[in-house]
């Protein structure tokens, strides 16, 4: 049976077909009325490759951030089988379901398939919720899929390598795995960016544990920066730079020993900072970063190094900006200098 990628239901948030209101289909049936289960389609083949998205980004429906909309998205085989498609579930013993309505056909790498999405509100993403797609054919026969959502106000981005299946790499370099649940650094001749893509909320707060090989290794937390993939950049890497804000890791402030190029500073932009000791290679420190609005605090192993306020960019307007519907934001890790380690990174809702 031809199945179509998950990546595929990406496309969905294209259409503004995507989002739909919270609907009622009446009560539950009464508990003296013995439930008949409708007739499994004949007509529609498959249905599967559901996923759960946020702004067009893929996310593991174990690893879902509360307090925002989530589009679900499923395909049906073959195009044309299915006449409609709902996603279905119980809340406070009361049947609950929205629509689906078709985001695209001839989907998928065979072409015969259709993506249905539809948008659960926030207010209905619970801790966990046990979703079941639907697809229903002329006939009124259905075929149905499971689809379990986990939804947390702290989310891993990285805490062991299956996490790792969410993030990408921007310019040359990589990062590899130590054995440890650590990711290293491994820097090529310019910068890489390593992120995470997973939309960060407009506010929030980032942990997370780093190391150093060398008193002289250099690095950096990107905040708040755009797709890197969609600027077009010969080092898509350099867009962290250009349209994010970077939480500086070099004891020696490279190139002129000033604070706001030093560790926990919010590069080269003036703000508080109360310079932290120096990090002896082969130690875990930790970063805890909170973003909100304009500023961002930073807190090293418990202490606070740097509180900033962004003032803008007239060169880059955009730059820094929030993320918002249809327009997010990410967070990504620098290979500059040296093997910088990373671990137990976390997104939080503040």
């Amino acid at each position: 049976m031809p199945r179509s990628a998950l990546l595929v239901a990406a496309a969905c948030l294209a259409f503004t077909a995507c989002s739909f209101g919270l609907a009622d289909h009446g009560p539950a049936p009464s508990s003296d009325a013995e439930a008949v289960p409708p007739p499994t389609s004949t007509v529609i083949e498959y249905l599967g490759d559901a996923a759960v998205l946020r702004d067009g980004f893929v996310l593991p429906a174990d690893r879902v951030l509360a307090g925002q909309p989530l589009d679900v998205c499923v395909q049906s085989y073959p195009t044309g089988s299915a006449t409609r498609a709902f996603a279905r579930w119980t809340r406070n013993a009361e049947p609950r379901e929205f629509a689906l309505a078709i985001a695209a056909e001839d989907a998928g790498p065979f072409g015969h398939n259709t993506l249905w999405c539809g948008q659960l509100a926030a207010a209905d993403l619970t801790d966990s919720l046990a979703l079941q797609l639907v697809a229903e054919d002329a006939s009124g026969a259905v075929r149905t899929v499971d689809l379990a959502v986990t939804a947390s106000t702290d989310i891993a981005l990285f805490a062991d390598p299956a996490h790792l299946a969410t993030w990408r790499m921007a310019g040359p370099g990589a990062f590899t795995l130590d054995g440890n649940n650590a990711i290293v650094a491994q820097p090529r001749q310019d910068l890489g960016l390593y992120w995470a893509a997973i939309p960060t909320p407009a506010d929030f707060d980032l942990s997370l544990d780093w190391q150093l090989s060398r008193t002289d290794d250099n690095s950096g937390v990107f905040l708040r920066f755009r797709d890197p993939d969609s600027f077009g950049y010969d080092n898509p890497a350099w867009v962290g730079v250009h349209d994010g804000l970077e939480i500086q890791i070099d004891d020696t402030a490279r190139p002129d020993g000033a604070d706001v190029h030093r560790t926990g500073a919010l590069y080269e932009q003036p703000g508080t900072y109360v310079r932290p000791s120096d990090s002896l290679p082969g130690t875990w420190r930790h970063f805890e970063i909170a973003v909100r609005g304009a500023r961002v605090t930073v807190t090293l192993d418990g202490a606070l190094v740097s509180d900033t306020t962004f003032s803008g960019d007239p060169q880059y307007p955009d730059r820094a900006r929030p993320s918002a519907p249809g327009a997010p934001r990410f967070i990504g890790l620098q290979t500059h200098t040296g093997a910088v380690m990373f671990r137990n990174v976390r997104l939080c809702l503040p």
